[in-house]
């Protein structure tokens, strides 16, 4: 009886986990979209992508696609860093900043 509350304890825990995660990617989804567009059909959106990657069994073979994900996430940050640069370098500092020096 105990394995199996532990076990039907860890399902409903890895489903929650599933659905907030869909529904965190919904959120973030849904400015790149129509506003008429409904958020349920963003949902059911994610599901050819989400599915077949929850088939593999070894996180060894999402290797790659993880080193991508990581290159992915350094160029948006060089970017952001890039644009926050210029921004100062065109625009100047505001007034109400007092320098560290």
């Amino acid at each position: 009886l105990g394995k199996t509350v532990a076990d039907v304890s860890l399902l409903l825990c890895q489903c929650s986990f599933c659905i907030s995660y869909m529904i965190f990617i919904t959120h973030m989804l849904k400015p790149m979209f129509p506003a008429e567009l409904p958020v349920l059909a963003l949902v059911f959106m994610q599901l050819p992508i989400l599915v077949p990657l929850s088939w593999i069994r070894s996180v060894a073979s999402l290797s790659f696609t993880n080193v991508l994900a990581n290159l992915l996430i350094l160029c948006a940050l060089l970017s952001i860093y890039w644009v926050m640069g210029s921004n100062v370098v065109e625009f100047g500092s505001h007034e109400g900043v007092v320098s560290l020096r």
